[in-house]
């Protein structure tokens, strides 16, 4: 059996615990931080989420119009895959979801589509083969989400992997972002292991003690019925991932299918995001 470490981790666009976007303007330095932290948990595929791309402009951007994830390779030494969400102006509205670039700190490439400025991004060790990137439905008004797959061959194992950010002020998007996804994943017929990763923005035992908990929106719900474990309850670690400085949610996930075995769940504590991230070991 071989093994595998995966990290989901909301990185807040490398702006500490504490601060707001806007307050406080990030640097190589704030991202290095970031990339330490990852690093010392030694993964093998790193989700991540809230991740700014050159956003705004040279002259006028909350990260120093810094191209995050690929800052984050160029640290880590990592292969990267990058998947837009929004751009920047204007920021709710629409969809940017077709924009996608994957390389490393050296070399990058796009599919040529019009840039976009914020969203979902993934770090690997080994290189990623094919990357995609798909719009999920939102309300008019809401912001826009969507949900990153690469697929990267380890050995003679194939993994899809899948990164997310599901909606934080709509229970009806993400319901309805959820159930894409699952249904985006069924259709995927490669001969691979699917795991999904991700901030989804939900934690169905704090809304059963908030005494707030309905069924129908509950998003966890429906990755379990589509066979995939959530892998820190599995092995009895649900832990806290949000806010850093004063954990209260778990809102942070790491689903794999049943045919793999989880070894271990656990966080690490940090302060470079407003979250913290969340690891777990597979043999497979």
């Amino acid at each position: 059996m071989k093994q595998l470490t995966l990290m989901s981790y909301n990185i807040h666009i490398c702006v500490p615990d504490g601060y707001r976007f806007g307050e406080y303007i990030p640097t190589r330095e704030d991202v290095k931080k970031v990339a330490e932290t990852i690093l010392s948990a030694t993964p093998d595929i790193v989700a991540l989420q809230e991740v700014d791309n050159q956003f705004g402009s040279p002259t006028n951007s909350r990260t120093n119009y810094l191209n995050l994830a690929k800052e984050l390779a160029g640290f880590t030494g990592y292969y990267y895959a990058f998947g837009s969400t929004i751009d920047a102006d204007p920021l709710a509205i629409g969809s940017s979801a077709g924009y996608i670039e994957w390389g490393n700190a050296k070399r990058t490439t796009t599919n040529g589509n019009p840039h976009g400025e914020y969203g979902n991004a993934m770090l690997s060790r080994y290189p990623i083969k094919q990357v995609r990137n798909f719009d999920l439905p939102n309300q008019l008004g809401y912001e826009n989400r969507a949900c990153l797959n690469a697929r990267i061959k380890i050995g003679k194992q194939l993994f899809s992997i899948y990164v997310t950010h599901l909606q934080h002020n709509s229970a009806l998007d993400r319901v309805n972002q959820i159930q894409m996804i699952m249904k985006i994943m069924q259709q995927d017929r490669t001969n691979s292991i699917k795991i999904l990763l991700g901030d989804m923005n939900y934690d169905p035992d704090k809304a059963k003690r908030d005494g707030t908990y309905q069924e129908e929106f509950d998003v966890i719900k429906p990755i379990l019925a589509a066979g995939y474990i959530d892998s820190a309850a599995s092995v009895g670690n649900p832990a806290l991932t949000f806010s850093a400085r004063n954990l209260f949610e778990r809102i942070d996930y790491i689903f794999v299918p049943k045919e793999v075995k989880v070894i271990k769940s656990f966080t690490i504590p940090s302060t470079t995001s407003d979250h913290i991230p969340l690891v777990t070991v597979i043999s497979y």
